[in-house]
Formats: C-alpha cells, structure tokens, sequence
C-alpha cells in the first residue's frame, strides 16, 4: 500500500505542460487536448444492426477491431487498417463513419510535417470498404490559435431516411469559421456535394459556429442553431435555419438578444452551459415538425414545415407553452455520479484513537514548523509575511533578524472563492501594504495600509482596481500596482500608480500593437534610480516607465542572453541599479542577474550547501541582500544562489517537517518520506520512530519530484522516488545505498509499488500500469480499466498483500475536463494484471488504500469511501472532526485487517477507525486521545 500527494501533482505537471509547450496559454485554452478513444457500440435506427469499435491505440490511431451483429448475431468482424473515430449505422447493416490515422492530433508522422490522414469511409453490409475519401491533414492559417491539424471533423451527421450523412469539416481559416459541409451518398459511398451554409445566413459576419444540426423527418431538410454574437451593443442570441442542400435557406428566425440576461451573469452562463450540452432544438419528432426554445420570453415554441404546389416550403408556427431550463448538475457533476452518491449509505465508521508521529514541541515566540511563500524585507531587515491561521483567517506577521516574531495584525477573514492575499509591501519605517486580490469577471481587490508602529491596519477607501498580480514601493510611500481586469471573454492588465494616500495618480494600459504599452506583463519592480520595470513574457522584454508613468526605454531579453527567454516571470530591483530576472525554466538557471543596461552579470538558481535544490523564491532587500525560504527559516543567500546565514529553524533529519509520500510495510511499520530533506522516518505500527534514512550529501542534490513515492522489497530495502527518473535506495537499516535509476518505462512519471513475496514490482506511469520482474521484464502492461476503456492518467496505486492491486485514475477535475473520461474510478486488479472489479465514485480521489478484502479512497472533497474487493460500495463517511486539513491524507489499512488508518500530514498523527464487522471493544482503548511516540 502506498500513497502520495499525487493528486497536487497532476496540478504541476499541467502546469509545466503548458508553460513549456510551444503553444501559448490562449491555444491550449481554445482546443483541449484529445480524450482516448474508447470501445463504442453504434445502433442502427432500428437497432437490429450494432456495430462495435474497439481501438488498439487510445488516440485511435492505426488498425481498430471493427464487428456487425444483427439481433445479436456477428455478422462479420474485421481488423481494419484504420479505426473509426465516429461511426453510423444505417438500416441494411452499411456502416458510414471517418478515422484519423495519427489521431486528432497527429502525433507520430514519418516526417515533420506529416499529421496524417482525414479518412470518411462507407462499409458495405460486409465489412467491405465501399468506398474511402483521404484528406491530408495540415495546419490551418492561424496555427498559433489552433492546435489540431485541419481538415477536423467538426459534425457527423447522419440522414437514413435520405440514404445520405453530411461531414462537417472545420475551416482552415479559425476566425473565419466559414465550414465545409460535405453529402455523401450511402449506397454509392460518393460525395455528391458540398456547400458552406454560413454563406447563406443573414447576417453572417455575426454568426459563430453551428450547434449540432438535426435533419427534420419527411423532409429532405436539415434543421440547425447558429451561435450569434453582436459586440456593438454586446448581444448574444441566436439564428435558427432549416437548409436544403441544393437550394440553400428555406426559413429562418434570429433572435439577436435571446441569450443576453442583463445584471445575471450566473443566469447568462446557466442558459449557455445549458444550450452547449443540448442546444435550443428541443425535438424534431413528426413529419416536418420541431420545436425550439426561445429563451427570452421562456416559450417552447413549435413549427411544421411544408411545401406547397409550387415546391415551396412554408414554415408556420403552431403552437407555443411555457418552458424552463432542467436545474444542471454541478460542474462535472452527471446523472451517473449523483446516482452513486445517492447509493452510498452514510454511516460512521467507530473512532479508535491516534497515534502522534512525535511532532516536534511548538515554540510560540518563534517561527517553527509553518511554511513561508512570499514575503518582504524592509530596511531594518525585518520580514513581513502573511500566514494562515486557518482557511479563511491569516495573519500579517513581522519577524526580526533573531526569528522572533514581533508584531502580528489580524487581516479581513477570506470570503471568496479566489482571494488571497498578495505579498506585502513595505512602504517606509514600519508602514506597508497588503493588497486582498480578487479573480472573476469584473471583480474588484482591496487595499489596506499596515502599520505596525501603531499595530493598525487602514483600508483604502477608493481603491479601484481589479485582480492584483504585483506591487512594489515608490520612496516617497507610494505604491505601484500590476492589475488584471477580467470581462467575460477577454483579460487586460493594467499598470496603475498611487500615491502615499493610496489616491490613483495614473495608468498605463495594453496594446500589443504599442511596444510602449503593455502586452504580457507577469511582475514589476522599482529601479534605484526610481524606474518603474515591468516584465513581459510574450514579448521577452523589460519596459521601463518613468514616475509619471511615460515610456523610458525597453530592454530586448533576447538580446541580452544571447538566446531565447524560456518564461520570463519576475523581476528583482537591486540598490546598485542592476536587477534580477527570474526565466522559470532557464539552463543556467531560473536566476538572470543584470545590469541597468542590460548586460548579463552572472545565472545562478538556488541550493543549499550539499546541493540540494531550493524553490526557485526570491527577494532583494533594501540594503541589496538576497533572500529566500526554506520551510520556516529565511535562508540569506551570495550571488551564487548559496546559503551564506539562516534566520530560524532549518528542516533537520531530526524531525519530520512536511510529509511528501507515506507507505507500510507487511509488519505494518509506517514510513514518511520528508518533502524537505529527502528523508524517510521509519515508525513501528505504535509510531516510535525505529531509524531515519538520511541521504548522502552527494544524493541529496536530485531532491523529489512531484510524483515522488516510498517502495519497500521483500528484502526490505527501501526506495525514494525522486526526480530526474532516479530512486534513492537505502538497507534495511536505513542506510544509504545511492541512486539507483529508473526503469526508462516511461518519460512523465515512474513509480514503484513491489509486489509481496515475488520479487516483481508494479509499476504506475503516466498512462499506463507495467508487472515487472526481477530481472526487469515487462511482464504485463495494464492500459485498460475493467470496463475496457482507457486507463486516463493513474494518480494512486495501492498493492495488497496477496499482490492484487487497485488503480484510482482521473482523480483530479482538470483531468476530465482536459482528458475526457467517463468519470473517477477505482480498478482491481488480480496479482496477474486481471481485472476484477470497478469502484466509480460520485468524486474525484485522493489518496488509495487496499488489503484484499477493503478499498477505501478519499474523496476529493473530503468523505471517505469504502467498499468491499468486488466493488460493492459500502458506505461512506466524514473523517474530518478528527482530521485539520482536507485532502492532505494518506489512508492504510492495519496489518489484521480491522482498522482504516488515516496519516494527517500537518499534525502528523495517524487517526484509527474500525471497519465493519469489527468488535471495537476488541481493540484497545476505543475513543482514546492521542497518545506521544517517542523517538
């Protein structure tokens, strides 16, 4: 059994995914990366006919099983070449549909500039291709907006009742949005035309895309919804069509403002979650009739189309009744995930008791175990920073040069979803700012001045400015601020200037076109010499403005490190007039030092003294020293990124300071693996401490990984997942080992989980799950979930003793919502990689815990969850009167079987509870508090 914080992980790893893509930010959030392409049956009309598709390759790329049943009966079943990515079926068993050869995305040319192949097939009831149509894929005329290469399926539209279906190919052009739709014959399998209806609008310049369109019954018409939007007043509504193909619009009806809800932008963004999942066009039932929904005035309102002696179609209403939109479901929330919620009984499980891990004893007058991000320095060097007391309340905290604490002032509770506050500034003697920032449309932060002299803090009155990115001090006790404002479909960042009242003085905008403007601005700072420096990451400069907030100059970033800027992000101001620039992922490192010129001084990133990497956190004092944090210490550092004093309690293998990773063993002895020094705490199942494995100085340069994990052998010998795809590896006793590299299975993420009694390992990567021998043999490779879809990412593996195993992937929101999937769930697997068992769950898990015969899992949200190894859901409960922070935990199980056990990582304590079936009186002290393990 093991656990780890992997759930935060999948949130980094996204995050390094799209800063070090070379598409920007905007791109990724125009198209989502492709969702695996998992098995699908297709029905015929009448659904005597299913055809089924199984893919060999999650993107669908290459052969795919393809099989025809006719009333249950195979009627054929071929491996083809290709695999399709859409299917219909029509009424005599021919088959229509179309396949990418390298997936949507066109990963895995032969040359560079090969995306594959758009294929539009036609099957004859066979299995016979009747007749295939390729076209080769390229990028459209904009790649920096789109991602997929082109021609891209945009519809697929099936018409049996006119033996036809119509391929909605994507425009080359994405801000034109002027489609292709192509008509295909079935029984010929030819095309036999093809048209661009947006041509045929009114309007057209108007209209945005297409909702799914809907051939109307008895007709030989098609019937479609076009997004509409006016900027000039802004008004968002719609057109409805119906089209003949070769004639073009019979009938249309705009609604220009159907969409707009003035003052409701919740009710705005209800009515338009809703009409992407299902569009206006309530049905299209009887010959020639459809209803639609007019939102405006909450009407469903009904049409019949027909034609007179002449030919020509007349569209009439006939008849309207009041309709309102179904209540949705929460975000990612489906019918299937509240009907497991709902068949979840609630119920308690008994609370035995904790065992403390032996947290070191607090010191009040002194900063200890908490962890410190941003912070200032002011001129006495004193720090300033802002703490956490609990999730809505924070402090602001100042610390002396000896790391007392000295004055504390109580900040405004938090009371929205997307504040925090921004790290202080100090504005002269003991006044500073501290900035409450806002994120949402059109939503406005808060200001106040802190003095601690006077222990008091004054808002500012007047304050006007949206989302805070940065801040930085004037001399005479003014503030410059960086703001972003956000509308509903844009952002602007904003360079605004105050004085020492906090009165706004002046702003300087963005204009991408203006390279005296701002564009991409990420931080500021102040010169020396009273420049205000602003960094831009799109641009790769640094702009200067004066105190009146005029252009100075520009520095090309480019130019001055003689090669391209990897992420620009921050900005240090120095008292001799250089500065520093933090380039996030920079070879030389994330540090560039600079003079007021431009020119390069030295790179350097940030380690202590036997090389152990630091975060990459930066800040100048007044007086020109370098500072950073390492746990609760201030670490002051030379120009190198070396430590040359600490301020506070450095971590120590002495102690347990931030608990990265946790697993048992088949003893039930507990093992922590220490974020901040790399150590691992062995515990007995009691939690006295038995022995710390500490790592060689040499070793401890590699540091930990977001995806870093504890794996104990038969043997007993331990392995510490860290980064570079490099273990630490330890005896029995602890001692150090050396690195021992990883296995080259994947190149993301490699962690692993031995298997007891037969010296294999599973192994957990990005996509897939490998049994691996002693001598390094794959043995099984684990790609599916028992349902046969596609594993998504795994975030959490747990191995029971008997060598079964069970799998959580898509556990976080951001892998659904970018990957597809059919939602959270739990596998099991047999100690042979057979799938035994699913466990889907009403919300995303954390942390895994499995022996054989119980799997429980940490909701996302909190609960825990419990079922038995055939997937029967057995309850579920709320833990967290016993546990302080939600989801941060790691669950076990104990080594009888009769006990969950949860590890509260920030109070380092493990929470007992007895599972069902179990006598609590056979366990000692039930209900007991806390008892001390010493070390």
């Amino acid at each position: 059994m093991n656990a780890s914080f992997s759930w935060l992980a999948r949130l980094l790893f996204f995050f390094v995914i799209l800063i070090a893509s070379p598409l920007s930010l905007a791109a990724f959030a125009l198209r989502d990366p492709a969702p695996p392409l998992n098995p699908k049956t297709y029905y015929s009309p009448s659904s005597h006919f299913t055809f089924h598709v199984d893919p060999t390759d999650r993107q669908g790329r290459g052969p795919g099983e393809h099989v025809l049943r006719k009333d249950g009966r195979e009627v054929w079943r071929r491996q083809l070449p290709f695999t399709l990515r859409e299917a219909r079926v029509f009424h005599d068993g021919a088959v229509a549909g179309y396949a990418y050869t390298l997936g949507p995305e066109g990963f895995g040319g032969k040359t560079r500039n090969d995306y594959g192949e758009l294929l539009v097939v036609v099957l004859d009831p066979t299995g016979k291709v009747r007749n295939k149509h390729t076209f080769v894929r390229g990028y459209g005329k904009y790649t920096f907006e789109d991602q997929y290469p082109q021609p891209e399926v945009d519809e697929f539209v099936a018409d049996p009742e006119n033996n036809r279906f119509f391929v909605v190919l994507t425009d080359f052009d994405i801000n034109r949005r002027d489609n292709e739709w192509r008509v295909y014959n079935v029984s010929t399998g030819k095309q036999t035309m093809s048209f661009h209806p947006k041509r045929w609008l009114d309007d057209a310049e108007y209209v945005r895309w297409c909702y799914p369109p809907r051939p109307l019954p008895g007709t030989p018409l098609i019937l479609t919804q076009w997004h509409r939007i006016v900027w000039t007043p802004f008004l968002k509504g719609t057109q409805f069509a119906l089209l003949d193909p070769s004639r073009g619009v019979v009938w249309r009806q705009t609604l220009p403002d159907d969409y707009t809800i003035p003052g409701d932008n919740t009710g705005e963004e209800r009515l338009r979650n809703w009409m992407r999942r299902y569009s206006a066009i309530l049905s299209v039932g009887k010959p020639g009739e459809f209803d639609l929904f007019f939102a405006k005035t909450g009407k469903r309102v009904s049409f019949a189309a027909k034609q007179d002696s002449k030919g020509k179609w007349i569209v009439k209403e006939i008849g309207r009744k009041p309709f309102q939109i179904p209540s949705e479901p929460a975000e990612n929330e489906t019918d299937e995930t509240v009907s497991v919620a709902r068949s979840f009984p609630e119920k308690p499980l008994p609370y035995l008791g904790a065992i403390r891990l032996g947290a070191a004893k607090e010191d009040r007058g002194r900063l200890t175990k908490e962890e410190i991000y941003d912070f200032t320095v002011d001129a006495e060097g004193r720090f300033i920073f802002v703490r956490r007391q609990t999730e809505k309340q924070c402090d602001l905290i100042q610390v002396d040069q000896q790391g007392r604490i000295t004055n504390t002032i109580s900040l405004p509770s938090l009371a929205r979803e997307g504040e925090y506050w921004v790290r202080p500034t100090w504005l002269g003697g003991q006044r500073y700012l501290v900035a409450l920032s806002r994120s949402g449309v059109k939503a406005k932060s808060e200001a106040f001045f802190a003095d601690f002299a006077k222990k008091k803090l004054t808002p500012l009155k007047g304050f006007d400015c949206p989302k805070v990115v940065a801040v930085a001090g004037l001399s005479d006790g003014g503030f410059v601020v960086l703001a972003r404002h956000r509308f509903e479909y844009t952002m602007s960042e904003e360079l605004q200037a105050y004085d020492a009242q906090g009165r706004k003085q002046w702003t300087v905008g963005e204009d991408s076109r203006d390279p005296e403007k701002l564009f991409s601005p990420e931080d500021l700072c102040v010169t020396s010499d009273g420049l205000i420096a602003v960094v831009d990451n799109i641009r790769d400069k640094v702009t200067l403005y004066d105190r009146k907030g005029r252009f100075s100059r520009a520095i090309d970033l480019k130019t001055s490190f003689h090669r391209d800027p990897q992420y620009p992000a921050d900005i240090i101001a120095l008292p001799d007039g250089q500065f520093i620039v933090g380039d996030a992922v920079a070879s030389g490192g994330p540090f560039v030092r600079m003079t007021r010129e431009g020119k390069i001084v030295n790179e350097f990133r940030l380690h202590l003294a036997n090389g152990q990497p630091l975060a990459p956190r930066l800040v100048a004092g007044p007086d020109g020293r370098l500072w950073t944090t390492y746990g609760a210490a201030f670490v002051e550092l030379d120009n190198t990124g070396a430590p040359k004093h600490t301020i506070g309690r450095l971590p120590s293998a002495d102690r347990i300071e931030e608990i990265e990773a946790a697993n048992v063993d088949r003893q039930g002895n507990v093992y922590v693996l220490d974020g901040k020094t790399c150590c691992i705490h062995v515990h007995d199942p009691d939690g006295r401490r038995l022995f710390v494995c500490t790592p060689k100085p040499a070793d401890a340069q590699f540091g930990l990984s977001a995806f870093s994990n504890i794996s104990i052998s038969d043997a007993g010998e331990i392995f510490a997942g860290g980064s570079h795809g490099l273990y630490l590896q330890y005896s029995p006793t602890g001692s150090p080992l050396g690195v021992t590299k990883s296995l080259g299975l994947d190149s993301v993420v490699e962690q692993w989980h031995h298997q007891p009694g037969t010296g294999r390992r599973w192994v957990m990567c990005y996509q897939f799950i490998a049994l691996v021998d002693s001598n390094n043999r794959v043995l099984k490779r684990i790609e599916r979930r028992p349902s046969n879809d596609w594993l998504l990412h795994p975030d959490e593996l747990a191995v029971a003793p008997d060598g079964s195993l069970a799998i959580a992937d898509s556990s976080l929101a951001i892998a659904d919502s970018l990957l597809g999937g059919d939602g959270p769930a739990v596998s099991i697997y047999s100690p042979e990689g057979r799938p035994l068992a699913m466990c889907p769950s009403p919300t995303r898990y954390g942390p895994i815990a499995y022996n054989g015969r119980w799997l429980a899992a940490v909701g996302y949200e909190g609960p825990v969850f419990l079922w038995n190894a055939s997937g029967k859901r057995i309850l579920k409960f709320d833990p967290g009167k016993q546990l302080t922070l939600k989801g941060i935990r790691f669950l076990f199980f104990s080594t009888d079987g009769r006990e969950l056990r949860i590890l509260d990582g920030p109070t380092q304590t493990i929470h007992r509870f007895a599972l069902p079936s179990t006598n609590p009186s056979e366990v000692s002290q039930p209900n007991a508090a806390p008892k001390e393990a010493t070390s």
